[in-house]
């Protein structure tokens, strides 16, 4: 029988698990990748990307899904369940590192979720139904939040009263168990030690990057809320606090209605009124396509300029998550508008997707990495075992 870790990453209409055999106390391999997702009536369960049924949805989806998975949990009679791993993406100003949960943590959490209301409380249902139908092994939350934890005050203030800094209405960070994966993995996977200043540049359908200071977060592009920051695949990134008040004054929207348009309706999305998805975009012939691109880019190039500004110089760029490892195209575009940084990038290896892809001459060595949240979970969840 295989000793195994689960690793849940929750959302409001999915859930990805995946399952790590475990060896001499270490990870080993990735066994089962598992995805459930709700398609317009139906809960759709695919196992290594490939389809496995397709059920109508009777109940709450999450949990229809976790009993989906406990169904097919159940045949599995030659793995055995030591503990799972939970991304939880906001740990506040109290969670600096994972933890075993147990009531208390769990009701410390559930206070975070007006931090983060589309993405904290699917978090959290999964793994309370986690907690209630695997009691006699260890659940351990990991937070996007934690690698944040080592930002100086200054970078995280708003210009508000203090009372509300006091008050936790501060700049978290995000993406933090993908920077921690790249920035702790880089030299197994480049061969190189990471360099003293570094800019990671996390660019999926979220996006966000983070300036690293030996080895630790420094400062970041979002902040209070995964809102913040560059422009995103359905998100505004900055905006101006008065569009808000605007929208809510004089377009008389709600603020259920204006947390839809920030989330769920702008970014790529809204900008180009066609997709949130960078590959529709980039294979689109229409002005507005081009137009998104454009600005996803000349907010990713000001991002860098201000993070190298917190650094005071950059040694390197990096690139990860699914735009950013992949598309040698946006690559190419942000690169070259920082020329005056003096980086350099070799077309050839750009277009090959390898992982150092600047010249030898380049004054700041550029890379394309994989990153990897499900297994940094699950190496910290083996660090409790």
């Amino acid at each position: 029988m295989k000793d195994v870790i689960l690793i849940a990453n929750a959302g409001s209409s999915s859930l990805k698990i995946s399952i790590f055999e475990i060896q001499n106390k270490k990870v080993k391999d990735k066994i089962y990748n598992i995805f459930l997702e709700k398609n317009v009536n139906k809960i759709l369960f695919h196992i290594n990307k490939k389809q496995e049924s397709a059920t109508d949805i009777k109940d709450d989806a999450i949990e229809m899904m976790i009993d989906l998975f406990e169904d097919w949990w159940k045949k599995q009679e030659n793995l055995n369940l030591i503990a799972t791993g939970h991304r939880i993406v906001h740990g506040g100003k109290n969670f600096n590192k994972p933890v075993i949960v147990y009531e208390k943590v769990s009701k410390d959490l559930t206070v975070l979720i007006p931090l983060s209301p589309l993405h904290q409380p699917y978090n959290l249902q999964v793994l309370d139904l986690f907690l209630q139908k695997y009691k006699e092994i260890s659940h351990i939350a990991c937070f996007d939040t934690s690698f944040h934890f080592t930002n100086p005050p200054i970078t995280k203030a708003f210009g508000l009263p203090k009372k509300y800094y006091d008050k936790g209405i501060i700049r978290y960070g995000f993406h933090g168990l993908s920077y921690k994966y790249v920035s702790s993995h880089f030299k197994e996977m480049t061969k190189e030690d990471l360099p003293t200043k570094t800019i990671i540049a996390h660019l999926g359908s979220g996006s966000s990057l983070c300036a690293i200071k030996n080895g630790l977060s420094l400062t970041s592009s979002m902040g209070f809320s995964v809102l913040d920051g560059v422009m995103m695949g359905t998100r505004t990134g900055n905006l101006d606090p008065g569009v808000v008040l605007y929208l809510i004054d004089h377009e008389k929207m709600t603020t259920k209605e204006v947390t839809e348009l920030l989330y769920k309706k702008s970014g790529l999305l809204g900008m180009s009124g066609e997709s949130s998805d960078m590959r529709t975009l980039l294979a689109s012939n229409s002005p507005d396509a081009k137009f998104a691109i454009d600005l996803f880019v000349y907010r990713i190039v000001l991002e860098i300029g201000k993070l190298t500004a917190a650094l005071e110089g950059v040694d390197c760029l990096i690139f990860t998550a699914g735009v950013g490892q992949n598309s040698a195209v946006i690559r190419k575009m942000i690169t070259e508008k920082l020329l005056w940084l003096g980086i350099k990038i070799d077309d050839t290896k750009n277009q090959k997707n390898e992982h150092l892809i600047s010249t030898s001459d380049s004054k700041v060595k550029v890379f394309a990495v994989p990153t990897n949240e499900e297994l940094i979970i699950a190496e910290e969840v083996m660090k409790f075992l």
